[in-house]
């Protein structure tokens, strides 16, 4: 959902105007904005320097005078956050991607589950501690000279407190029961269709076009994943 400042529909004569000319109005009115922010400011600050007291005194006016107008603008934007909120929609959950299979196929409940996250959902790589290593290394390298050995230190510090996320798929299992049954992992069209099958039984899911981790699994199983129509 988009939604539109009333100031720019105004200028658009309350049409909702394209994604593009929004933009430039938005950026005409906020450089305005800070045109006009910074002449008040000079305004007022003239203000208090005109008046009569010490110059302590008067910057302690400022000072006050600025802390007022934080505070002000924090509650204005407090307000509007609000507002903004309210008019955004839910997210809608995602919906799995069907999986479809020949007659004589019957995938467990795991797998179905696996496969229905679709070809573009992607995996979290795991680096390994060497690669972590390395990457602090490279890291230190761009710090200055007398601060790179508290850098390789630190980062040292860092590695051996960091525990990696556990898998929330069970990608291993998959790939050892996709060995197992001899089953193929095709990516489908969006109507179900797949160009060809590499063995009998054959597994697809539908629809895709990237395939991120259907090319996972078919590497580890030691399958090659047909290409999307």
């Amino acid at each position: 959902m988009r939604l539109t400042h009333p100031e720019v529909l105004t200028f658009c004569g309350g049409f909702e105007p394209s994604v593009g000319h929004g933009n430039r109005i938005a950026r005409i009115l906020r450089s305005e904005c800070h045109r006009q922010t910074g002449l008040y400011r000079d305004i007022l600050r003239n203000h208090i320097y005109m008046e009569g007291g010490t110059t302590n005194q008067k910057k302690k006016k400022w000072r006050e005078l600025g802390g007022l107008v934080i505070c002000e603008t924090e509650r204005l934007w407090s307000t509007l956050l609000s507002q903004l909120r309210s008019k955004r929609q839910p997210n809608k959950p995602a919906e799995d991607n069907i999986i479809h299979t020949t007659d004589d196929v019957v995938l467990p409940e795991f797998l179905k589950e696996t496969l229905g996250r679709g070809p573009k959902y992607a995996v979290e790589p795991r680096l390994e501690a060497p690669k972590l290593l390395s990457l602090v290394r490279q890291l230190s390298g761009c710090a200055p000279d007398c601060e790179k050995d508290r850098c390789i230190s630190e980062g040292v510090d860092v590695l051996e407190k960091f525990r990696p996320k556990r898998q929330v798929f069970p990608i291993r299992k998959v790939v050892t029961y996709l060995k197992e049954s001899g089953i193929c992992v095709i990516p489908s069209d969006k109507e179900g269709l797949h160009p060809s099958e590499r063995r009998t039984k054959t597994a697809s899911c539908c629809p895709s076009r990237g395939h991120n981790l259907y090319d996972s699994l078919a590497q580890n199983s030691g399958f090659a994943a047909a290409e999307a129509f």
